[in-house]
């Protein structure tokens, strides 16, 4: 037999007579994990086939199809080389976001939709301060700035 502990307004209720329904406790999220893929994604850009250890699967650094996997290490190895861009030109700049008038400036490529070479654009930077968005690498002015009239001469490539 099981002993149910209720508060007393609960042993309260249930005395009057009053009708009374009974649910079960809200569930717990399930935390999400990556599924375990066999293309590794390697740090030199290259992709791997090969088992994988549980350290590069809860990394995300695992797909399941090779297409992804080549997709995604040209985005992964870009991210990457951006902090460590960031790391190397902007280590005191540290993103705040309980201060809502720090401006944290980020870098963004547009593509020109006029002209008689419509593939072409160039980039630029914008800033948020108070909008964090996922996977974007913020700094400060100066580095966004610098960094592109660098991107735009062909001085750094990411």
């Amino acid at each position: 037999m099981n002993t149910i502990e209720l508060t007393n307004e609960q042993f309260a209720s249930l005395q009057a007579g009053e009708s009374i329904t009974i649910s079960p406790p809200p569930k717990e999220p399930v935390q999400w994990e990556p599924h375990k893929g066999s293309f590794c994604l390697n740090m030199d850009g290259s992709v791997e086939i090969r088992s994988v250890r549980i350290g590069e699967r809860l990394a995300g650094v695992c797909r399941t199809s090779k297409r992804r996997a080549y997709r995604d290490n040209v985005e992964v190895r870009t991210h990457n080389r951006l902090l460590a861009y960031c790391a190397e030109f902007d280590s005191e700049f540290e993103a705040d976001w309980e201060d809502t008038h720090q401006l944290k400036f980020y870098v963004q490529f547009k593509r020109s939709l006029t002209g008689s070479c419509p593939s072409k654009g160039k980039w630029s930077c914008g800033y948020n301060q108070i909008y964090k968005s996922i996977g974007t690498v913020y700094m400060s002015r100066k580095c966004a700035s610098d960094l592109i009239d660098k991107l735009n001469s062909g001085e750094v490539s990411l």
